[in-house]
């Protein structure tokens, strides 16, 4: 097996984690490569959606994190559209494509004004599924990086995503939130 999934019984258990990627393991039978998460069995409820996050990490991503665009303050989980963010969410459409399940050719990059069409992310189809846009750079522990914004378009549709708006209350007076989840280093 490639991924294995441990599931903890008893009361006492309040928290799940995982590896984020694969990782080598002594065994009887010698040396393999596995990821692993290790979930409570509260957390096997669909509900919970605590599987499929740990899941993303055994796969190598990390948490969706947003950044508050007057402070730069970033918040880990902060990203509510993907399900190492918040909860419910399917991964997002610039973490598919990481993983090598959405072509580059479903990728538009904006460098000027025009019409823009996005095809819903939750159904697979082959038009344009994100947008994104430079927006310029900034420097952290003396390395360029690039900050890019993205744009997807959610359908509601499905077990995940159709419980998104359901259970995000957005505060209309707080700060403006930008995803955070790709840097470029360049």
């Amino acid at each position: 097996y490639d991924r294995l999934i441990f599931i903890r019984t008893g009361k006492y258990w309040a928290y799940s984690f995982a590896s984020i990627g694969k990782s080598l393991h002594q065994t009887d039978d010698g040396e393999i490569e596995l990821s692993y998460a290790v979930v409570t069995e509260n957390d096997v409820e669909l509900d919970r959606d605590y599987i499929s996050h740990e899941l993303g990490h055994g796969l190598g991503l990390v948490h969706a994190n947003s950044i508050y665009v007057s402070t730069g303050e970033i918040r880990t989980y902060g990203d509510w559209w993907d399900n190492r963010g918040g909860l419910f969410a399917q991964i997002d459409e610039l973490h598919k494509y990481i993983l090598g399940w959405l072509g580059i050719d479903q990728i538009k990059i904006v460098t000027s004004g025009g019409e823009y069409m996005l095809d819903q992310r939750e159904l697979d189809s082959d038009g344009v599924k994100l947008i994104v846009i430079p927006l310029g750079f900034y420097y952290e522990n003396g390395i360029k990086k690039l900050i890019l914004y993205y744009l997807e378009y959610f359908k509601e549709l499905g077990e995940f995503d159709s419980r998104i708006f359901s259970d995000f209350e957005p505060d209309v007076n707080k700060d403006l939130v930008l995803p955070r989840k790709y840097k470029y280093e360049g």
